[in-house]
């Protein structure tokens, strides 16, 4: 068994943040296979006294500055749904200088106190990186959970983490870099992104044998499970997709969407500024003579908005704009469409398209980034495939895309066929787990 410290920026409260829901799914994944584990972060102080499933403890936390120390409030938490703790420093950084310094004082305050003291140190994130040199722990990984990495700290955050860093030089003043020298595995959630890291120049110094390695993340946490969803109005699974139907109908009838028993519900992303969204907005004249309906959010690029409404006034019927506000029920949305188009081209987490399997939804993208790490394009003959992939991003390839996706709607089996496979395609927090159990049982590298 071991025990596993999870450290890093804006965790909390974990469903307030994509990292902080992620992170806490995968301490709940770990603590369910026995493991001790603890999460930290930060949080500040005033919100942090008004949290109940927080407490605040009578040890605080001295930060050791570059522009002086900083008494630091700590509080400490038990998950809910997992058997795993989770301390918040109260404390509000400034910049990324300061952030990586809380939480670099906050570890070593754990393990000095003996709170925690783990064996394997997971740093989540850039921030998180100066952390892992204040443990012994034998493995010590570092996650870029986004799959990029941001430039170089100013001269002011420098200043401020200079006495956690001795490597911030030779890392030429990066996060990312100070990870790839402090940690035995850097570990991405798709391949894309590791291999835009091997091949980047800005990290030239890192050991010949550090391990970068590959982990899809998994997306079966609560609440994000059909069959015992109670935001959807009709939960279904594997062994009964009547509910799905039943959702799409309720959807189209609060959406005022004219649907057929064969027309293509299709779901958008929001409406993000790249090349897919903006071929999807030239193309939608002839989308819009197909027998499909579409359901766009709003939250994307204002531009591409306006014009998608304009379509949704002169369409009745046809286009329905989702409000931010009824947005928090994406779940919904989620689990009514057939198919969901997905615009977000720098995407690197796999955590959409995982998403959408969950939900039986099939999900429609450019081949690029993490679409095309995870969505293997379907095909009609051997029936084999979990997405519709399209390229280049043309307003034809768009309509293309769409028309095939029509047509496996039209076919009653091959579609029931094809959702059956979906909601089995989604991938797991127990297999993420095992694969982070494989690097703690290798022999690690001294960074």
């Amino acid at each position: 068994m071991a025990d596993i410290l999870l450290v890093g920026d804006r965790l909390f409260p974990p469903l307030s943040s994509e990292d902080g829901k992620i992170v806490f799914a995968l301490a709940r994944a770990f603590s369910d296979q026995h493991h001790r584990v603890c999460v930290l972060t930060l949080f500040p102080e005033n919100q942090a006294d008004n949290e109940t499933n927080l407490a605040r403890r009578l040890r605080t936390v001295n930060a050791k500055l570059a522009d002086g120390e900083r008494t630091c409030p700590l509080f400490e938490g038990t998950s809910a749904i997992g058997q795993f703790s989770y301390f918040v420093l109260g404390v509000t950084p400034e910049d990324r200088g300061h952030a990586a310094a809380f939480l670099a004082s906050a570890t070593s305050a754990l393990v000095q106190d003996k709170l925690f003291n783990p064996n394997t140190v997971i740093a989540w994130g850039e921030t998180s990186t100066p952390a892992l040199s204040t443990t012994l722990a034998t493995t010590r990984l570092f996650v870029l959970p986004t799959g990029s990495w941001t430039g170089p700290l100013s001269g002011k955050e420098r200043a401020a983490l200079n006495p956690h860093a001795a490597d911030l030089e030779l890392a030429q003043y990066s996060l990312a870099g100070l990870g790839a020298i402090n940690a035995n595995t850097v570990v991405f959630p798709t391949l894309s992104a590791q291999t835009r890291f091997f091949n980047s120049p800005d990290f030239s110094y890192r050991a010949s044998d550090l391990q970068l390695v590959t982990i899809r993340l998994g997306c079966d946490e609560a609440p994000f499970d059909p069959a015992v969803d109670t935001t959807i109005p009709s939960s279904f699974s594997t062994s009964s997709t009547t509910g799905k139907i039943e959702c799409r109908k309720q959807f189209a009838r609060r959406s005022s969407l004219a649907l057929g028993p064969r027309t293509l519900l299709l779901a958008t992303s929001c409406l993000y500024f790249t090349p897919s969204a903006r071929a999807f907005i030239s193309s939608l004249p002839i989308i819009l003579s197909l027998d499909v309906v579409l359901a766009i959010p709003e939250g994307g690029d204002s531009v591409l908005e306006e014009q998608a409404k304009r379509f949704a006034i002169e369409f009745p019927g046809k286009v329905a704009i989702i409000p931010r506000s009824k947005i928090d029920q994406d779940r919904c949305f989620l689990a009514s469409a057939d198919a969901m188009l997905l615009f977000d081209e720098n995407s690197q987490s796999g955590r959409e398209t995982g998403l959408c399997h969950r939900y039986g939804t099939l999900p429609v993208a450019p081949k690029l980034g993490a679409y095309d790490d995870y969505i293997t394009d379907f095909d009609p003959i051997s029936k084999t495939g979990n997405g519709i992939l399209f390229s280049p991003s043309t307003p034809q390839e768009v309509v293309i895309a769409i028309d095939r996706v029509r047509g496996l709607k039209e076919d009653i089996d091959t579609w029931n066929a094809l959702q059956q496979q979906l909601l089995c395609s989604y991938p797991r927090w127990e297999a993420t787990v095992e694969m982070f159990k494989q690097l703690e049982a290798k022999e690690p590298t001294v960074g």
